[in-house]
């Protein structure tokens, strides 16, 4: 169930907020809840702690059991697995 909070933003903070929000074609609301959990989730902290909403964090334990690791271990990749890693980094990267 959603709940609301209300922010106290200074009119500078409110304009980023809501231009940027617009530019992306989404409410203020959800930009901010974004933000916020993408920050979050960045820190030290979020890798030790569980993630929210009851889900447990991904820790390499869980990582290397969950079969993802290797599953690609015998596809044949045009110039090797290193080139496909490095492609998918770079367009990873172009567009964050």
């Amino acid at each position: 169930m959603s709940k609301t909070v209300t922010l106290r933003l200074s009119e500078d903070a409110y304009q980023l907020f809501r231009d940027r929000a617009e530019a992306d074609h989404r409410t203020l609301s959800n930009l901010i809840v974004t933000a916020a959990r993408k920050q979050l989730e960045s820190t030290p902290e979020a890798a030790e702690s569980p993630a929210g909403h009851g889900e447990s964090a991904l820790t390499v334990r869980r990582l290397l059991s969950s079969g993802l690791v290797g599953v690609w271990r015998n596809k044949k990749m045009p110039g090797g697995s290193a080139a496909f890693a490095r492609r998918l980094r770079t367009r990873a990267q172009k567009r964050g």
